[in-house]
């Protein structure tokens, strides 16, 4: 059974590219358009990933994280941002995130940051 992970970015080009790289790495997607969406399908579902852009209307990147780690998410959580300055880079690593990377990222790069998720 493929892992389940859950993608939150606003931008419907680089979603469906990330579509395409998880699930060619073996990843079971769904995705949200913001960060409130994906509070939403956390309430009905469950992920073992999380991955979410930081800047994204309604509810950013970082707001999601927060309300994830508040209700004890137990899987993994990345930041794929194209822009983040160091203060937010200092808020997400103070919340635990797994990891929090630039865009463009590529396949391997991609591949390298998951592979922990994908075994545990």
């Amino acid at each position: 059974m493929n892992k389940r992970l859950l993608y939150a970015e606003d931008d419907e080009m680089l979603r469906g590219a990330l579509i395409q790289l998880l699930t060619l790495l073996g990843w079971e997607v769904t995705c949200e358009p913001h960060g409130a969406a994906a509070i939403d399908r956390l309430n009905h579902e469950a992920f073992d990933v999380v991955v979410t852009d930081h800047h994204m209307p309604v509810t950013d990147g970082l707001g999601l994280v927060q309300n994830l780690r508040a209700r004890g998410f137990p899987g993994r959580i990345y930041v794929i941002s194209g822009a983040l300055a160091a203060a937010q880079v200092e808020k997400y690593l103070r919340l635990k995130v797994d990891g929090v990377v630039a865009k463009p990222i590529a396949l391997s790069q991609l591949r390298s940051l998951l592979a922990v998720a994908a075994v545990a």
